[in-house]
């Protein structure tokens, strides 16, 4: 039967809190270091010349002494001792460690997927019908009444609001107060749908609006996509968007039945 080396997991040998004595006791590296144990009188100068510390020394004690024939085979068991350590400790290093947390949040289309990275959406329920609510949703002029900052938008080419359209907004976004994007309009189906889509040089967003009668109300839902995001954008948005992009669209949603609720009653 082979032998097997003992193993010590501590990272030191002076805080090591055992140590292999010369009888197979466990005993503290200090009284080794200090002359108190004789665990390594019996290993040969070859090896308690090798550069190895006392306390592999100690382990490698501990083999039979048949194992120190050969001088170098147990030197050899000794550095690779120090070069499996040194592999296990790579497996964690802070390197490793940053390329698996970019590999997960890579955008869902570059990993084979089709669904958005990131998204989210809120329900509101409007005591109004869907004739009432649609024009503050499907005119993007009248947004700027029911966005909790502020928010702008100027037409580049097209009849405003029209499928096809295109536009330019200015809003404020975490760490960027004016920041710009460009957009188009990809479905206007009154009283039921409006979904437009944006881009800047973070990435490209889709904003979707459904209205769903309810007796005498109205749910209505909106829901935001990151479809893809770039550069930094894609690691930072997984975090950033459920801390403050949610709460954004819930105080935009509220704002938009106060709007309208006040508008239908007045």
């Amino acid at each position: 039967m082979r032998s097997r080396i003992p193993f010590c997991t501590c990272v030191t040998a002076p805080v090591c809190p055992t140590q292999i004595g010369p009888n197979g006791a466990l005993t503290s590296p200090l009284a080794v270091a200090g002359g108190r144990s004789s665990a390594t009188d019996n290993v040969p100068a070859t090896i308690r010349s090798s550069g190895c510390s006392l306390v592999r020394r100690a382990f490698i004690a501990k083999l039979p002494s048949r194992s120190f024939q050969q001088g170098p085979t147990a030197v050899t068991a000794c550095r690779s001792n120090r070069l499996r350590r040194k592999a296990e400790s790579r497996r964690l290093s802070p390197p490793s460690v940053c390329i698996h947390i970019v590999v997960w949040f890579v955008p869902g289309q570059e990993r084979g997927k089709e669904e958005p990275m990131t998204s989210g959406e809120v329900t509101v329920t409007i005591d109004a019908p869907p004739d009432r609510i649609w024009p503050w949703v499907a005119d993007l002029g009248k947004h700027g009444a029911w966005s909790p900052k502020p928010y702008s938008v100027e037409w580049i080419e097209g009849e405003p609001n029209a499928v096809g359209s295109r536009y330019r907004s200015l809003g404020e976004i975490p760490n960027d107060k004016n920041h710009i994007n460009e957009g188009e309009i990809v479905e206007n189906h009154p009283n039921d749908r409006f979904v437009l889509h944006a881009h800047d040089k973070e990435g490209d967003y889709a904003n979707t609006f459904t209205l769903k009668p309810a007796g005498s109300s109205t749910e209505v839902t909106i829901r935001l996509e990151f479809v893809k995001m770039r550069g930094m954008a894609a690691l930072m948005v997984p975090f950033i968007f459920p801390l403050v992009g949610k709460k954004d669209m819930r105080a935009r949603m509220a704002m938009l039945k106060q709007k309208v609720e006040a508008a239908s009653s007045g």
